[in-house]
Order: C-alpha cells, then structure tokens, then sequence
C-alpha cells in the first residue's frame, strides 16, 4: 500500500501592482523560500533560494514581502484549526534592461505531534509567448521557442524541487507517508505536483505520484532498486501537463514541420505530460535508461488509434523511442516508458481518417438498432436512397430490352470469331487489291526507323490520329468488336447484321454533323447509357447491375467516412468534425486523397467482378457458373453496401444526413453527365477538325468499311462481258437486316 502526505496551506494576502511587460523568449527572476517547522520531535529550518535570467525591452515590477504567522491547535486527529494573520507591504519600481524578482516567505508551526506538514507553496514567473507571432518565423524559429519555454519551465520545476529536498530528510523523517508531495502552480496556471522519497525505503512495493487531470507516474519496484544502488539520498518526481502557452507552441512546431515537409500534421490527442526525476542535490537524472518501464496515464481522449511518444528535443519532434501504449485499460490513455522526458498521444494522418470515421458506430448493435428508432426512413436522404433502387429497377429492364436488340449482332460476332478461330489466326483478305490492310492509328502515323524521311509531328497529325482514335472508339462500343475483325470476317460471312451496324454507325460518326459525332462520343464514355450498347463478353443486364451497385458501394463508402459537423454534436470528437478537418487544409487533403482511393477501390469490385466475368463466351461451359457467381455477389455486395448507408442515415443528425444526401447527389450527377461531357470536350476539336478534312474522313471511313469497296468492285465484275465475275465467287451472305441511324445509336 502507499500512501502519501499532502501538504498545503492559505494565505490571504491583499497587494496592488501593475505590471506591463515587451519580454522575449528569455526571463529572469529570483525566489527564496525558507521555512521553520517546530514539533515534538525536533525543529527544522530550511532556505532555498534559485534564479533565472530573463531579458525584457520594458517591463514594471512589484516586490512584495510577506509575513505570515500561523498558531494551529491540533489533537492526535488529522484536522487543525489555525489563526492565520497576514501582514503585506509592497513597492513597485521600474527598470528598463534586467530585472529581478524577490520573493520571501517564512511560517511557524508549533503543536504536540505532527499528523500534517504545512509547506510553502512557491509561485514563479514564467515568459508569456504569442504563438501567432510564430506563423511567420519558420520551424528553426519555433523550435528555438519551444526549447526556450521547456526550458523555462525545467528551471521552475528544478527551483521547486530543490525547495523540497533541501529539507526532505527531515520531512520523511517525522512523516507517517513514505511519499511527500507538494503542489506548485506556476504562472501560466500548470499544476505541477512534486513528490520527494527514498528510493531504498520504497522497494517493497511501487510509487504511484497523482496529478491534476488524472495523470499518474507509477514507479516500479525494480526502479526504486536500480535507483537505491546508484543514489543515496531521497530523489524527486515531478509529474504534470504542461502550461497551455508551452502545448501551443509544441503544435505550432508540429504544424510547420509538416507544412515544411509536405504532408499532414499528427493530431495531439492528449495533454502533455513532463516528468522529470531530481536527485538529492536537485540535479536533473535526464540520461538514466530504467530496467522496468513507467507506466504513464495521460489526459485525454483514449482513441483506439492514438500511440504514445515523446517529445525529442534533439530532433524537435515527437519519437516512439522507448515509448508504447498500454492496452490494459481501453478507457484510458496508459503509456510505458524507458526514459523520462514530455510524453504525449498523437494519431497520424492516415489513421486519422480511420479514427474519425463512422465505422465504430455504423459497425455495432446500437447502429443496428438504431434501423427501428425514428422517422429517418420517411426524410430526403433516406427517399434518395430509395430512389436510387427504382432507378436500378430501371436500367435493369432497360437493359433486358438491349439484349434482345442485340441478339443478332452478337449471334454474328460469335460467328465471326469462330470462323477466325478454326482458320488458325491466318487473316482472311477481301480482294487484296482493292483492299489495303489497316494498320493501327497510332503506328500507321508515327515515324518510322528506316531509310525513308521520318514524319513530323505536326499538330495536322495530331488532330488526324485523335479523330481517328475517337471514332474507333465509337465504333467498338457501338457493335461490340473492333473493324479488324468485322473486315476479316466478310469473307467467310458475308454482309452480317454487325457489318449493318458497323457501316451505319461509321456514316453517323465519319459523315454526320458535329454535333451527331460528339452526341456518339458523348453515349460511349457515360456508364449510365453505355450499358445498353452491345458486348461479346457480358450482357447489358450484367453490365447495368454493375454500374448501380459501384454507385451504391460509392455511396456506403463515403458515409463509412463521412465528417459530422459540431452543430448539435455533443457526442462527436471535436478533431473529428467538419470544421476542425476544414481549419486544417493539409489534414483534409490527406483525409480526401485517403477517403477517395478506398472509395475507388470498393467502388471498383463489381467492375472487377464484371471484367472476371467478361473473359467468358458463350461457348465456355462454365458461363453460367460464372453468371451465377457473379449474380450472387453483386446482389449481396448491394444489399451490404445498402444496410452500411441505412444505418448511417439512422446514426447522424437530421443536418449531417442531409449534407451526405447533397455530396451523394453531386456525385451521382458528376459520373452522369460531368465526367463524359468533360471527355467528348477534350476530343470535340479533333472531331470538328474532320468536318472540315473531308479527305480523311473518307479515308477513315473506307478503313471502317473496307467491304464496301469490294461489293462495287463485284458490281463492276459482273457487268463486264465474259462472265468474269464467275471466277470471283462471292462470298456467302448472311441474311441482311434494315438497320437505320436511329436504332445504331
């Protein structure tokens, strides 16, 4: 068990001073303390006396004496009675340059035993820092500062400490507590709590030092013992968080750091805490490395995510050197440590975005039952919700319909594919002479390594490649395979139904009027119509499924880690609102860049899904396993993705859940419309510019439809006298269907 012997005492003291003061990172003041203690078991007198040196440009002072005379009148209980009479007398001067403080405070205490210790208690200047003036100095400027003020407040500590030692024999001495404590409170308003013990006189069970807030340095056995054999005498332990002027310079240093360095600020989620170990001359033990950790309890939020470190002066950083968390208790914030120095909690940035999402509370039995509480259900997010399964419903039978449109193209492709197969990869040529090979756009313009003037990169053949890519593009997603393929296939086809397709989609898009080519370009890169255009490997039902459960898998995700706002939030962590990630630009745009890669990544499972399911055809005998695998997980994936962003609209406040509604709507309207209107945009030039080359437009167009040649080539055979067509049979045609512009597009 330990135990501990608090002293205190009160003084009323009535004075007047002003005090107007321009001071630096540097100050200076002087305090002596001396006190008499008189009991049955002898008396004790002891002065202290410590000074720091602080440069001021102006400053006014007040020294103040004060005698104080207490007369208790105890019995063998705990509790005293005293007459305290205080008489003060002050003076005020004022200097310019140096300055000196001195302070002096004496007390008598006569009784028969001893059952509390009645201490002084010291109260020492401190410099005043403006953290504002930091923005401007750079990180070497604010690490001067924070060394400064931890130095500052190292001498306040030391002073106190010596105070304490000087007469610490004697006091545990004649104490029933194998630990005495003092409390000091410097200017700045810290609350440092001092206790002084005999290290071999403890090491049957450890020391356990409490201070404000609810911190606590824990000493164990096995300390007391390395210290015992390296120190005689008593030593000192001085715990508490430091003053608010010295946190906020440590921020100040943390966020120029990572301004400096690019790249996001750790989050503070716990006072500070200095812990500092004098030995009997009031010498700092600031190179001692322990046998057995400390075990540390800090103030502050005890989050999952948060890990112990300590500030390095060396660096001017925070480390995790010696230092780690303590799960033992989840309720609170306990470190362990090797060494002693300013300990603190932080949470990095990127598990910031994990620490401050909804997931905890989405991801538990109160989220779950918050499903049956409410009217949620009834509100605009909710509705937009619903609404968002009418409109799958939608596309779902809208997508039944383009199958069956497209049945016959794709009974032609496969066709076409099986016909190119059995042949063993030889390309079949559809009149060689009147029918030149297409090479791709890319290598048929780009410069060739030979003998021959290379060509120039001009903007001409820019704009020449970028129409001809574009409307390659549209004629793919228009009937399902490239004009490679559909030329090669003529001549063991015939003139098929995806040959109809091809030709009048290469009219639209070669031929037709800029606007037409950009409304084509416009239906090919907008995943909410393109799903009704034909594909070999999947069916617009698949494809229409997938494109709705990415929407919703969107959506889940950012309700996952969606910021409530501190309006009406009493129960939301404050560095985990809106507002505190908005007055932070670098630690939201970490938090974006995070929120918007996991977004793209479970975003991106049913296309991945989809893409899987496209290497099928149709004669591959595991398609339909692999439809119904495929059916299976974008059903389940959808009806998860939904039960995440119910509870989450049950979870949030009214407010929250409407600014997720109007975010979630945005989205929606930036992958229908924005992002392929920004697309046909960037190739709008190239595709005007062929409206006014009409000699490569046609020279792209009898590259589309290279048989259209060879039927008038048949054409002028046949007329010939002789019969000559008879030595070119035709190839076998595939009943031919009336397909008009319209229904291509």
């Amino acid at each position: 068990m330990t135990e501990s012997l608090t002293s205190s005492s009160t003084v009323s003291i009535s004075s007047s001073a002003t005090v107007t003061s321009t001071e630096t990172w540097t100050s200076s003041s002087t305090a002596s303390s001396s006190s008499t203690l008189s009991s049955s078991t002898g008396t004790v007198s002891s002065t202290s006396t410590s000074d720091t040196t602080v440069t001021s440009a102006t400053r006014t002072t007040t020294s103040t004496t004060t005698s104080v005379t207490a007369t208790p009148s105890s019995t063998q209980s705990s509790s005293a009675t005293s007459s305290t009479s205080v008489t003060v007398s002050s003076t005020s001067r004022t200097q310019t340059g140096t300055s000196s403080t001195s302070a002096t405070s004496s007390g008598t205490t006569t009784g028969t035993s001893v059952t509390s210790t009645t201490l002084s208690t010291t109260t020492l200047s401190a410099t005043t820092v403006d953290v504002s003036a930091l923005a401007d100095a750079g990180v070497n400027a604010s690490l001067a500062a924070a060394a400064s003020a931890l130095d500052g407040l190292a001498e306040e500590k030391k002073a106190v400490a010596k105070n304490l030692l000087a007469s610490a024999a004697e006091l545990l001495a004649n104490a029933t507590a194998p630990v005495v404590e003092q409390e000091v409170v410097t200017s700045s308003g810290a609350v440092m709590k001092v206790a002084v013990f005999q290290p071999a006189g403890n090491s049957t069970e450890d020391v356990a030092v409490s201070g404000e807030g609810g911190v606590e340095v824990k000493v164990p056995t096995k300390v007391l013992d390395q210290l015992a054999g390296k120190l005689a005498g008593p030593v000192a332990l001085s715990v508490g968080n430091v003053p608010n002027n010295t946190k906020d310079i440590l921020e100040s240093v943390m966020s120029q750091q990572s301004e400096s360095a690019s790249s996001a600020a750790p989050t503070l989620t716990s006072e500070p805490l200095a812990v500092t170990l004098y030995d009997a001359d009031g010498n700092e033990l600031s190179n001692l490395s322990f046998e057995e950790p400390l075990e540390l309890v800090l103030q502050g939020t005890a989050d999952p995510k948060a890990v112990c470190v300590f500030w390095d002066e060396q660096a001017g950083d925070w480390s995790r050197a010696g230092v780690q968390r303590v799960s033992s208790d989840p309720s609170k914030l306990i470190c362990s440590t090797t060494h002693l120095s300013i300990f603190a909690a932080i949470i990095e940035a990127i598990e910031d975005t994990f620490s401050c999402s909804q997931a905890a509370a989405i991801f538990s039995s109160e989220g779950f039952r918050a499903l049956f509480s409410g009217d949620w259900w009834s509100r605009f997010p909710a509705m937009l919700n619903w609404m968002s399964f009418v409109l799958g419903a939608v596309i779902l039978y809208l997508a039944h319909r383009a199958d069956r449109m497209h049945a016959d193209v794709l009974d032609a492709l496969e066709t076409a594919e099986a016909a190119e197969g059995a042949t063993s990869d030889e390309e079949t040529q559809v009149e060689p002479a009147a029918v030149e090979r297409v090479e791709d756009p890319v290598a048929e313009y780009a410069p060739k390594s030979s003998s021959a003037a290379p060509r120039k990169f001009t903007l001409r053949w820019f704009w020449r490649w970028l129409a001809r890519w574009s409307i390659y593009q549209v004629l793919f997603a228009h009937v399902g395979t490239d004009h490679k393929l559909l030329k090669r296939s003529f001549s063991e086809t015939g003139l098929t139904k995806a040959h109809e397709v091809a030709e009048n989609t290469a009219t639209s898009a070669v031929r037709g009027s800029s606007w037409k080519k950009l409304l084509l370009f416009f239906t090919v890169w907008n995943e909410w119509l393109a799903f009704a255009l034909p594909d070999l490997g999947t069916t617009c039902r698949q494809r229409s499924a997938a494109v709705f459960a990415r929407l919703i898998g969107c959506w889940a995700t950012s309700a996952v880690f969606f910021n409530s706002s501190a309006q009406g939030n009493t129960d939301v962590d404050p560095r985990c609102t809106r507002e505190a990630f908005l007055a932070d630009p670098l630690r939201y745009g970490v938090r974006a860049a995070l929120v918007g890669l996991i977004s793209l990544v479970v975003g991106s499972l049913p296309i991945a899904a989809l893409l899987a399911l496209s290497r099928a055809r149709r004669n591959d005998r595991w398609k339909m396993l692999k439809g119904s695998v495929y059916w299976l997980f974008i059903v389940g994936y959808s009806i998860f993705c939904d039960l995440v962003l119910c509870i989450f609209l049950a979870h949030v406040s009214r407010l929250d859940a409407e600014i997720w509604a109007f975010a979630g709507l945005t989205s929606f309207v930036t992958s229908l419309a924005l992002f392929p209107i920004l697309v046909t945009l960037a190739v709008a030039p190239a595709l005007l510019w062929l409206s006014f080359n009409k000699d490569v437009a046609e020279q792209i167009y009898s590259d589309i439809c290279p048989w259209l040649e060879s039927q008038r080539r048949r054409s002028w055979l046949e007329l010939m006298p002789g019969g000559a067509a008879a030595e070119t049979p035709a190839p076998s045609r595939a009943k031919r269907f009336s397909v008009d512009s319209d229904s291509a597009l």
